[in-house]
């Protein structure tokens, strides 16, 4: 990932940016099987699979902007939901262990500034 200036947000994005690419190619693989079946995003839903719908047609439909998510997948499945709710799990596992080190920094500055201040003031 390339950076023109920090931001916490792009910081924040790059703590999990391999599992947010793992997901994306795992969602990927799952439609690739789909297009090797002869499905494409316009197929009507009554042939695809059970529970799968094409996330361009229902977004035409409905008048949004935006026609693909955030791992751009044209399609929506239950299985589509199992992959990015594990991924979501284990992004939200690893933003979360960093909570004891950024605590543990945070209170080591506070001690050392309250040392520093009550030294000045002697």
């Amino acid at each position: 990932m390339r950076f023109k200036s920090f931001s916490f947000k792009w910081w924040w994005h790059g703590l999990a940016e391999d599992l947010y690419e793992d997901c994306k190619k795992k969602l990927h693989d799952l439609e690739e099987t789909e297009r090797r079946k002869g499905h494409g995003w316009e197929t009507p839903k009554e042939n695809l699979p059970h529970g799968w719908y094409s996330v361009g047609m229902k977004s035409l439909n409905e008048g949004k902007e935006q026609v693909l998510g955030p791992y751009c997948c044209i399609w929506e499945s239950p299985q589509h939901r199992n992959i990015r709710s594990r991924y979501a799990g284990k992004i939200f596992h690893r933003y979360i262990s960093l909570i004891p080190p950024i605590v543990a920094t945070l209170g080591g500055l506070c001690g050392f500034a309250s040392f520093f201040m009550q030294w000045l003031c002697k």
